[in-house]
């Protein structure tokens, strides 16, 4: 991967959606009548600026965050020359929440535009075959990577749409239209009827990415490293039974748990190792927390005008979810905040080779990206939006204004705390990449 590609694509992309994340705040705070004193992309020393019509333009050498200084906001410097009905502190609190929502609301705004917008002109995302159920029909006829296109002449654009067409069945084979290998194959699969789920079942388990059993990065820290699992190191096999994906691996270890020790088959180079893996009140997640397996990248897939409007919204929801899912396990532990959040050299890495994996995966981790940062932002944490809009609120609520020096005292605080975490994401990031 280049270096240069990574800081060029990390460059534009932090840019562009923190550039529009500060628009969005701009504008509100102009439609509201506050005088805006500054626009800035970026934190620390100017590197250029530019008055105009009492605004400064500027762009700052920290390029990971920006600003609109707002006349009469709090740490912005006093000015009489500013009236004070266009001071910030002197808008009505709903006033001011809006403007504080309003920078948030433009980096969602723009995945929503981008999902949609890839999804009619280039496609979106397929879903993936990530592991076939043992028993099932399916078991033999799709294979793990397999990208689906098709069920019974129904494009598979949501997993609703998936079930739908196995359900319109009524129990007779369907027609499954795949992607295999980048080759178009049309293959017939039978339908079993589960008791359990009270619904028709081809049997198996599907997503947007799909992942393989080969191990791409291994923390220090983790049970996988301990035994001696190594970066490159493909999982053959769990106590004798094959496994070629990810999925079938979390699914095999999930059957053998709880118990003390597993056996893992590895290849390295192609030569077969053994490893015990101890497992004692080990979790799944646990067990391989610091450990991430090679993906078989998104496949995208055209399926029509409208379809393709059904299939960007679907999207758009799907990276709501996904967002929920990380912070919901960051909170209740089961994901380390150290891998599911990203410092300025982990998100140009990832940017870095989402570019040299084409242009579609990069919008994707483009339009991830940019809903993190607005998502992110409505966290009521100080210096994050969320806490200025949360300030604003209470004012609303309780009839009078939080003391602004005691705010700006919780917002100088907040921003120490977010640099300093920074640095330890940036080092984490520096090990990891170095490793």
């Amino acid at each position: 991967m280049s270096v240069l590609v990574s800081v060029l694509a990390f460059a534009g992309t932090i840019l562009v959606l923190v550039g529009a994340h500060e628009i969005g705040h701009f504008v509100a705070a102009k439609l509201a009548g506050v005088r805006v004193l500054e626009f800035a992309v970026g934190f620390g020393p100017r590197i250029a600026s530019r008055r105009w019509r009492g605004t400064v333009y500027s762009l700052r050498v920290i390029p990971v965050g920006g600003f609109v200084r707002m006349a009469g906001d709090v740490g912005a410097p006093a000015s009489d020359e500013v009236p004070k009905e266009e001071w910030f502190v002197h808008q009505r609190p709903l006033v001011r929440a809006a403007i504080g929502l309003a920078g948030p609301f433009s980096n969602v705004v723009i995945t929503l535009v981008v999902t949609v917008a890839v999804s009619v002109g280039f496609g979106s995302p397929a879903f993936q075959v990530l592991d076939v159920m043992p028993g099932y029909p399916a078991e033999g006829v799709l294979l793990p990577g397999d990208a689906l296109l098709r069920v019974d002449g129904r494009p598979a654009v949501s997993e609703a749409a998936i079930a739908e067409a196995v359900a319109a069945s009524g129990g007779a084979p369907v027609r499954v239209d795949v992607l295999r290998g980048g080759e178009p194959e049309t293959l017939t699969v039978d339908v079993v009827y589960s008791q359990e789920e009270r619904r028709y079942l081809l049997g198996f388990y599907h997503g947007l990415v799909a992942y393989t059993n080969r191990v791409v990065s291994v923390d220090a820290g983790s049970p996988l490293y301990a035994v001696g699992v190594r970066t490159g190191d493909r999982i053959v096999a769990l106590d004798g039974a094959p496994v070629a994906s990810a999925a079938a691996i979390a699914l095999a270890m999930q059957a053998l748990l709880p118990r003390d020790g597993v056996m893992l088959e590895i290849l390295r180079g192609g030569e077969p190792l053994t490893y015990m893996v101890p497992t004692t009140a080990l979790t799944i997640d646990e067990l391989f927390a610091g450990a991430m397996f090679e993906t078989t990248g998104v496949v995208y897939h055209r399926f029509g005008v409208l379809h393709g409007v059904g299939a960007g919204f679907a999207q758009f929801a799907a990276y709501f979810r996904m967002f929920g899912e990380v912070i919901g396990g960051v909170i209740g532990g089961s994901i380390a905040a150290g891998e599911a959040f990203r410092g300025p050299v982990g998100i140009a890495q990832m940017l870095g080779e989402s570019v040299e994996r084409g242009m579609l995966d990069f919008l994707f981790v483009f339009s991830l990206l940019s809903l993190s940062l607005g998502l992110m932002n409505l966290l009521p944490f100080p210096a994050f939006d969320g806490s200025r809009v949360a300030f604003a609120l209470y004012e609303w609520v309780r009839g009078k204004p939080f003391p602004p020096e005691r705010e700006g005292m919780i917002h100088a605080i907040g921003f120490v705390l977010l640099f300093a975490l920074l640095i330890l994401i940036t080092y984490k990031d520096l090990a990891n990449l170095l490793r």
